[in-house]
């Protein structure tokens, strides 16, 4: 992990061709080199094309041009968007700010929104398979009814006694 890096359009090291150099803190008079990854510096030189792997040309080809190619990786997209922002005049800042703000306000309302929906259409589920279910007992109770007096009437009990009894069973 480096701690920085620094690049620059002009040649540093002149005697090879490599774009990128890796600094390590290092004791002269000991001679010893600190073994901490965090205190790495990296440099890398626009003008040198020596690179060494896929991340580096991603790297190299967007500081030269100041373009994201359309097989670099998401990181180097993000660094690209966050680099033009902050590069933004005042005038442009502050018609982008407005555009995010107004970008969450309607961000927020939609979401807003959303939960409303949901709600209602939680409510209307539920009264509509409360009224359905009504529906449907009071079909199944009328033919259970109509059944159990047809049984009972079949038995030879006088229209009279078979409601008293389909009562009294409907009842408990």
């Amino acid at each position: 992990m480096y701690n920085r890096v620094g690049w620059g359009r002009y040649t540093h090291f002149p005697d090879d061709d490599d774009a990128l150099r890796i600094f390590e803190l290092f004791d002269a008079k000991r001679n010893k080199r600190f073994t901490k990854d965090y205190l790495r510096i990296g440099y890398f030189e626009l003008t040198k094309n020596k690179i060494e792997t896929q991340r580096q040309r991603h790297w190299h080809d967007y500081f030269n041009t100041g373009e994201v190619g359309p097989e670099a990786p998401e990181y180097i997209r993000k660094a690209s968007s966050i680099i033009a922002y902050s590069n933004l005049t005042e005038e442009e800042l502050n018609m982008a700010r407005t555009l995010e703000r107004a970008q969450a306000i309607y961000d927020a309302d939609m979401y807003g929104s959303y939960i409303e929906g949901v709600a209602e259409g939680k409510a209307e589920g539920k009264a509509e398979g409360k009224a359905e279910g009504k529906a449907e007992g009071k079909a199944e109770g009328k033919a259970e009814g109509i059944e159990l007096l047809a049984g009972l009437l079949r038995e030879g009990l006088s229209v009279e006694e078979a409601l008293k009894k389909a009562l009294e069973a409907i009842n408990g």
